[in-house]
């Protein structure tokens, strides 16, 4: 390995090693090319471009219950009675 003053000592200077430098950085770029071994993105993961019925879904909070922040408790209890109530229905308990 040359020191940088063996460099000198040879004539090469900073503009020369400069540009030996950008040489060689744009020939390793150029050998990372496909080169016969497939794309340059092979086994890099992807997204997949979602299909256009997908998108078409309902609104976020459609059909969901929500305690609002300017619920009272009457309405809070109003809708734990129902979940429970609903748990019950369904052969579930709240833990009560």
């Amino acid at each position: 390995m040359f020191s940088l003053s063996d460099l000198r000592r040879l004539g090469i200077t900073g503009p020369v090693l400069t540009v030996v430098a950008a040489g060689t950085t744009l020939a390793l770029l150029a050998s990372c090319g496909t080169g016969g071994h497939g794309t340059c993105d092979e086994g890099v993961a992807s997204i997949a471009t979602p299909s256009t019925t997908a998108g078409k879904t309902a609104a976020p909070d459609a059909g969901h219950v929500r305690i609002r922040l300017d619920d009272n408790q009457e309405d809070v209890n109003r809708l734990w009675d129902a979940w429970t109530a609903c748990l019950h229905a369904h052969g579930t308990s709240a833990g009560s």
